[in-house]
């Protein structure tokens, strides 16, 4: 007899019993499904329906490849049986945990979490008031039980050595969620957050479609219609693509038109095939996460509209309006206003909206002293000012201090010598040396001419509608993209398990804007985007020479 009939026959001769509550009441018979094959065993308890729990927890963790082979390798064995029968006489007298699975890896069934099914449809999202758009509705303390160290994934879950933030590390494939935030809470959700939406940018979805661009024409958009750049750059910024090469295609929503049209994977899906380069411009710009579709959307096209706008001033060397600091009145900014001045820097913010209509602000630091960055930005986007700013204070906050760290590391291991390689690598460090402080000039010049008060006033409606929810600042924005002559085109990147956490993906295009592309790269520059944003912006330089535009001084 082989191990797995062995198995099959001792369990099957375990007598089930009901489980009981703590209250000594009984409570539901729990089930327990066994999952056995040459390379792997897992006892599975559930109540309910055992083949959804089964169905979810496999399309979760596959064939729990994330343990290594000789991890999981089993067989039957006197002292097996004993395992075993403590096991399930442990989970006959206890209700259920939800959605765990024991896992047997190196001579020991080990506790592991993953995302099981929900019972009943998840409740409608609903607008509380809340100024930043979301709902708030996710799992986020499942979510940490699901991706922290005792998830099947096999992730590791830990603080960064400063303590200063947290990772959430999949060894397997080397992908990495950085999380930070002003307690261990939200450091670590954060960094399981980070980690999921990257998570899902190597996944092939179910709806995906293996074909060539000749076999599907018209129903598929090409990478030079996404980035609205003549047809004859597409080998040079799109060297994956061919038009006879059979790649995947995922549905699209075109949300204006009303329509759907395939795009190709790897253009949403930027970590599909790590290495393998089918365009410049391979990274998360407009990936997103949120509790429902529209939230996931959303905030993908707060990000791109955000880093349009700011590339759009450094390309052009365009001087937005400068706000005058001592008329910010909102006292979270005030407060990292002065957390920023204490750390060393002179804080300049800067009015950065275009014509979507959205508030945009730019963060300019200016180090004053040794150690500190020479200069370094951030920027959001945002429905309510108030976020916008509180946001894009708030990155600058959190990330200057690693920052700083960061690049005196390098300078420790090239003593004597050149950090260019940062240009490449970490452009954000490249621009904190004091040498590359002059390319900020065009900002630090800037006098202070715009009151605060005067930019709340001008964006009072779409604060209003931001506190309405997520479902209608999305509408909003979609009607104010239209109108500036903008589609936007969205993709569902929702991985398996994320739906029984309440939490969707997204990656969303908007074509004719400037895409973020890393390092000394042909660069993707729609035609006419100076010329669209200059007729919305008067501070927009629609004239401004673009043949070579200055590597940017983000990431």
């Amino acid at each position: 007899m082989n191990d797995i009939a062995s198995l099959m026959d001792f369990v099957r001769s375990v007598p089930a019993d009901a489980s009981v509550d703590s209250d000594g009441t009984a409570a539901p018979a729990a089930t327990v499904a066994v999952i056995a094959t040459a390379t792997t065993l897992a006892l599975l308890p559930v109540t309910g329906a055992g083949d959804d729990h089964r169905a979810h927890l496999l399309a979760f963790a596959g064939e729990f490849s994330a343990f290594p082979l000789f991890q999981r390798r089993w067989r039957w064995s006197a002292m097996l049986q004993v395992q075993l029968t403590t096991l399930l006489a442990r989970l006959a007298t206890q209700p259920p945990e939800r959605d765990c699975v024991f896992l047997y890896l190196e001579g020991a069934f080990s506790k592991r979490y993953y995302p099981g099914p929900r019972a009943g449809a998840a409740a409608p999202a609903t607008a509380d008031g809340r100024r930043d758009c979301r709902t708030g509705t996710a799992d986020l303390d499942g979510a940490v039980r699901v991706f922290g160290n005792a998830s099947v994934l096999g992730l590791t879950l830990q603080p960064s050595p400063g303590g200063d933030s947290y990772h959430c590390y999949d060894p397997g494939t080397g992908l990495l969620g950085i999380g930070r935030g002003s307690t261990d809470r939200q450091r670590m959700r954060g960094a399981i957050l980070e980690f999921c939406e990257r998570w899902a940018g190597r996944n092939v979805p179910r709806a995906a479609r293996l074909a060539t661009y000749a076999e599907l024409g018209e129903a598929a958009l090409r990478p030079d219609q996404i980035a609205d750049v003549p047809r004859q750059q597409s080998p040079r910024l799109f060297p994956g693509f061919a038009e006879d090469r059979a790649l995947h295609w995922l549905p699209c929503r075109l949300v204006h038109a009303k329509a759907q049209r395939l795009v190709p994977l790897q253009m949403i899906n930027y970590l599909l095939q790590p290495g393998h380069l089918f365009s410049h411009g391979q990274n998360s710009n407009g990936c997103a996460l949120g509790s429902t579709a529209d939230e996931a959307a959303l905030f993908g096209a707060l990000e791109l509209i955000e880093r349009d706008a700011l590339l759009l001033a450094w390309y052009s060397r365009s001087t937005p309006p400068r706000f005058v600091a001592a008329t910010v009145d909102h006292a979270p900014a005030r407060q990292l206003y002065a957390l920023l001045q204490l750390a060393g820097y002179d804080v300049r913010c800067f009015d950065i909206t275009t014509e979507f209509a959205i508030p945009s602000v730019l963060v300019l630091l200016l180090g004053r002293e040794e150690g500190r960055l020479a200069a370094f930005v951030t920027a959001a986007c945002h429905p309510d000012p108030c976020e916008a700013i509180v946001a894009a204070l708030g990155e600058a906050h959190s990330l200057v201090g690693v920052s700083e760290r960061n690049l005196g590391r390098h300078r420790r291991q090239h003593a004597g010598g050149s950090v260019a390689h940062l240009r490449d690598s970490a452009q954000a460090l490249y621009y904190g040396q004091d040498g590359q402080r002059h390319h900020f000039d065009f900002l630090t010049a800037a006098p202070e001419t715009l009151a605060w008060q005067d930019f709340v006033a001008t964006h009072a409606g779409s604060a209003t509608t931001a506190s309405q929810g997520p479902a209608a600042a999305w509408q909003m924005l979609g009607a104010r993209a239209a109108g500036a002559g903008y589609e936007l085109v969205v993709a569902d990147i929702t991985p398996p398990g994320l739906p029984s956490l309440g939490l969707h993906g997204a990656r969303v295009f908007i074509p004719g804007t400037l895409p973020l592309t890393f390092g000394d790269k042909p660069l993707c520059l729609p035609a006419g985007r100076l010329a669209r944003a200059a007729l919305a912006c008067a501070w927009v330089n629609a004239l401004a020479d673009l043949t070579e535009p200055l590597l940017h001084p983000l990431g």
